[in-house]
């Protein structure tokens, strides 16, 4: 039970610091919170978007990847992957992680 409240405090704080736009700081959050849990999607995905924030686009294709992996369904992934495909300069992948997402609702 201290192990899940840890990881809510982690994932909070993260987002907290989101809305302060200190995405460094969230990314370091995220990143203890998936210590704790290393298989929740949200986690992954949140790490991803803050490294995608911070340019680090081969760090947040893994982390994206990651959350894909224990959660293909999420269509926001699949979009946030497509950017950062497209980051990449990987257009054609990016266009299937849009129409994957597009196909889920977004």
């Amino acid at each position: 039970m201290i192990g899940i409240a840890r990881f809510d405090h982690w994932l909070k704080k993260g987002f907290e610091l989101i809305d302060g736009e200190q995405h460094a700081e969230a990314c370091w959050c995220f990143e203890a919170a998936i210590e704790i849990k290393p298989d929740d999607p949200t986690a992954w995905l949140m790490r991803g978007m803050m490294e995608k924030s911070l340019d680090r686009c081969e760090d947040a294709l893994f982390s994206l990847e990651r959350s894909l992996d224990l959660d293909p369904q999420r269509a926001t992934a699949w979009a946030l992957t497509a950017e950062v495909m497209e980051a990449l300069g990987r257009p054609e992948e990016a266009g299937l992680c849009r129409e994957t997402a597009g196909k889920l609702g977004l």
